[in-house]
Parts: structure tokens; C-alpha cells; sequence
């Protein structure tokens, strides 16, 4: 039997309480011997960080495609299937995938390793103010209503914490079960991607030294949490709520703060409409790029290319870091 469908059946005769991160589920789903691992992870980004861990062969499905928001996402029926399939199941929680969490209360599998990027780093309900000005939209918006911003998945700091602790959760289930060489595996590979994501951070930190202070526009409230770690300040949101196209009094409000904060550039996703924001430039001759909360399942990949877009609009170019990596 290949130790990954061994590990689930541990998991499913593990007696005891779960820790506050890592649920154990009980239902009536059999294990399959000797097939590859399965994961299911809800949005792209996670399938970065999770797959390095999985041992070779193992299938990773992400419920939320590439370039679709994960703001309202309703899942397709294949979905529920695939999460009753899973032996692993990471998602970031904090209300951010309200129907997956009700698949998985409903339809509990036996030996299903549940991990939630919230819970794993203990931030639940934390006031983080998302690092937006609360006066560019007075009206409640889905974020500021709760106070959390949940796009932990932005800050490379918070994102290596989650790596070695899902490493690290993996590993002690497979070592309380005997299974040393297999926790140990674990381990190295969240290592290895520990040093990587430091070098992402380090990177961040160097290129954005020069931009401390700036401010910036941002389509919806995704990048507070990136801002505070790097020195930037998210004067505005084009769109409070993630849903809706902006109102005029929306559009009038993100003007007042782009002129109060003088920020220089208003940065549009891919997963939204632009045509309010193209309105909003036009009204303030603000600068626009563009930056992607999600990608296409390569965390490296998607952070480098954020990094590159926020150092070619922020930092005056004699003022750069030489290096245009960082994303290895």
C-alpha cells in the first residue's frame, strides 16, 4: 500500500480531539488502496503551496478556476464531488468559501485531512483593518462588515507560517502512525518551500523599500495585508463591495481620498470589470496597472509578477533594486 493512502487510513482510525487547525473527518467514504493522493484546494494560490508538499503522483483539483473571483463563487455540482473524493482539503476560511465549508460540514469522509489557512495561523475575526481608509466607502462593505481581511495567501510572511505548519501537521499525524521516513519527506519539502517564500519576502521588502509610504488604489479590498507588511498605504477601493460594479457616490468617494492621499496609481484585477475603474482614472489622471490576487496555481510565479508590476509603477527606476526575480 503507498504510504499517502496508508496515511489516510490512519487518519481515519485516529482516536482523540482534532487541534484547532487540522480536522479530522469521520464519514462513510472508503479509502482507496494504492491510488494516488488526492487534494482539493479552493482557490489557485493554495495549489502552490499545498502540491510541494504531496508526494509525486498525487491530484490536485482547484475548485475556483483561474481568473474567476473567489468573492460570491458558487460551486459547479463536480465540486461537491471532488471534495467527497479528497484525502486533503485546504482552504483559507475566514468566511472567504462559505459553500465548500457546508460541503464539508454535511458530507464528512473518513481520513480526510482538512486544513485552514485562518485557523493554522489563529487569525479569527482579528480587527486587521485591511489597510484601507473606512471614509473612501462609508456603506458596509462584505470585509469591513467582520473586520477581516481574508486574502492571507498576499503576505509572504503569513503565507511561510502556514507552510510549515501544514508541513508540520501532516508530518505528526504520519510519525504518531510509525511512518517516520514519510513525515520526514514532509518536512524536507516544507523547508525547501519555506527558503523559497523567504526569498519572495526578502525580495518584496528590498524592491518596495523605496516606494515606504506610497499610495496606492486597489480594485477591491485584497492587498491591506501586503500594504502593512511593505510599507504602502491602500488609500481607496474601486470596488467595496466585490460583487457590484462601483456607484457614482462610490466613484466621488474614491476620488475625494485619491486627492486627500495622493496616491499615483490605481491598480486593476483581472478577475473584475475595469470599467469603473477606467472611469476613476479618467476623472483623477491616475496612472493604472494591474495586479492578480489569484493566479494561475503558481504562488512564485503570481507573487514575482505582482512584485515586478508594484516596483515598475511605485519605485522611480534609478531608485531599483537590480534583481528582477525573487520568485526562485
Amino acid at each position: 500500500m503507498k504510504w499517502w493512502a496508508l496515511f489516510a487510513v490512519l487518519l481515519g482510525l485516529a482516536v482523540g480531539g482534532a487541534t484547532a487547525y487540522l480536522t479530522r473527518d469521520s464519514g462513510d467514504a472508503g479509502v482507496r488502496p494504492g491510488a494516488p493522493m488526492r487534494a482539493v484546494v479552493s482557490i489557485a494560490p493554495l495549489k502552490g503551496l499545498i502540491e510541494p508538499l504531496l508526494p509525486e503522483g498525487a491530484e490536485v483539483v482547484v475548485l475556483i478556476p483561474p481568473g474567476v473571483s473567489e468573492h460570491g463563487y458558487e460551486l459547479r455540482p463536480g465540486d461537491a464531488a471532488a471534495l467527497a473524493r479528497a484525502d486533503v482539503v485546504a482552504i483559507v476560511g475566514l468566511g472567504l468559501e462559505p459553500r465548500i465549508e457546508q460541503i464539508l460540514e454535511r458530507r464528512p469522509r473518513e481520513g480526510r485531512l482538512t486544513l485552514v489557512m485562518g485557523d493554522m495561523l489563529g487569525i479569527v475575526g482579528d480587527g486587521h483593518d485591511h489597510g484601507h481608509d473606512h471614509s473612501a466607502h462609508a456603506h458596509d462593505c462584505g470585509l469591513c462588515a467582520h473586520g477581516t481581511d481574508p486574502h492571507l495567501w498576499l503576505d509572504p510572511v503569513l503565507t511561510r507560517q502556514f507552510v510549515e505548519r501544514a508541513a508540520g501537521a501532516m508530518a505528526s499525524e504520519l510519525r504518531a502512525r510509525g511512518l517516520a521516513g514519510e513525515a520526514d519527506g514532509v518536512l524536507e519539502r516544507g523547508r525547501a518551500l519555506a527558503r523559497r517564500i523567504d526569498e519572495m519576502h526578502e525580495s518584496y521588502a528590498s524592491r518596495l523599500a523605496p516606494a515606504a509610504g506610497s499610495a496606492i488604489v486597489t480594485h477591491h479590498a485584497a492587498w491591506g495585508r501586503l500594504a502593512d507588511r511593505y510599507g504602502l498605504v491602500q488609500a481607496a477601493v474601486v470596488r467595496p463591495i466585490e460583487s457590484a460594479e462601483p456607484t457614482p457616490s462610490e466613484i466621488a468617494d474614491a476620488v475625494r481620498a485619491i486627492e486627500e492621499r495622493g496616491a499615483k496609481v490605481l491598480f486593476i484585477e483581472p478577475q473584475f470589470s475595469d470599467r469603473g475603474a477606467r472611469r476613476l482614472a479618467e476623472r483623477t489622471g491616475i496612472r493604472v496597472g494591474q495586479l492578480d490576487p489569484l493566479g494561475g496555481g503558481d504562488w512564485f510565479a503570481m507573487m514575482g509578477e505582482n512584485l515586478r508590476e508594484l516596483e515598475r509603477l511605485l519605485v522611480p527606476e534609478g531608485q531599483r533594486v537590480g534583481a528582477s526575480g525573487g520568485s526562485r
